[in-house]
C-alpha cells in the first residue's frame, strides 16, 4: 500500500511540474499572439499543389525507436496559389510518400484566406471559412484553456496538500 501512495505522490509531484510548464508557455504564447490589427485580410485564393518534397523532422517516438531514429522524413505538398504566385501553402502530407503523391497527382485545388502582416513583411494562410477575428480568437481560447486547466490542477493540488498536512498535523499534535 505504501508503494501506490509513493507512486501516487511521485506521480502528482510529476503533474505538477507539467502544470507549472503548462502555465507559463500558454502565458508566453498569449503574449506573443499578434492583435487583429496587425494583420491585413488578401482575400481567399484557390491553391494547387504543385511539388512534392521530403523534409526531415525530429522523431517523436520514445524509447528504443527514437535513440534508433532520431529523425524522420515526412513529405511536404507545396501549393501554389492560382492568382498570386507568391503566395505557397505547405502542407505535410505525412511520411508515406505515395500519399503526398498521390495528393500531387490528383491536382485537387484548396481554398486557404491569406494573411499578411506588414510589419513583418509576410504572410499565414488560414481555412477559408476563417476570418481574421476568428483565428485570432481561436489562438487565445486554446491558450486560456490549456492555462485554466493547468491553473486548475495546481489550485487543487495545493488545496489538498493544505488539507492533508492539516489532518496530519491534527492526528499526531
Amino acid at each position: 500500500m505504501s508503494r501506490i501512495k509513493s507512486i501516487r505522490y511521485i506521480l502528482s509531484i510529476l503533474l505538477l511540474f507539467v502544470a507549472a510548464v503548462s502555465v507559463y508557455f500558454s502565458l508566453y504564447t498569449l503574449s506573443t499572439i499578434r492583435p487583429v490589427s496587425d494583420y491585413k485580410d488578401m482575400g481567399v485564393y484557390t491553391f494547387i499543389p504543385n511539388e512534392v518534397y521530403p523534409k526531415q523532422v525530429r522523431n517523436t517516438a520514445t524509447g528504443r525507436a527514437r535513440r534508433m531514429h532520431p529523425t524522420k522524413t515526412v513529405y511536404v505538398v507545396c501549393y501554389q496559389a492560382t492568382g498570386s504566385p507568391e503566395y505557397k501553402y505547405r502542407y505535410e502530407a505525412g511520411s508515406i510518400e505515395s500519399a503526398a503523391q498521390r495528393l500531387l497527382v490528383d491536382g485537387k485545388p484548396i481554398r486557404r484566406r491569406v494573411l499578411t502582416i506588414p510589419q513583418k513583411d509576410t504572410y499565414i494562410t488560414i481555412d477559408a471559412a476563417e476570418t481574421i477575428e476568428s483565428y485570432s480568437t481561436k489562438q487565445k481560447t486554446t491558450c486560456f484553456i490549456v492555462a485554466g486547466a493547468a491553473s486548475s490542477y495546481l489550485l487543487v493540488w495545493i488545496l489538498a496538500s493544505i488539507v492533508i498536512h492539516r489532518k496530519k498535523t491534527r492526528t499526531t499534535g
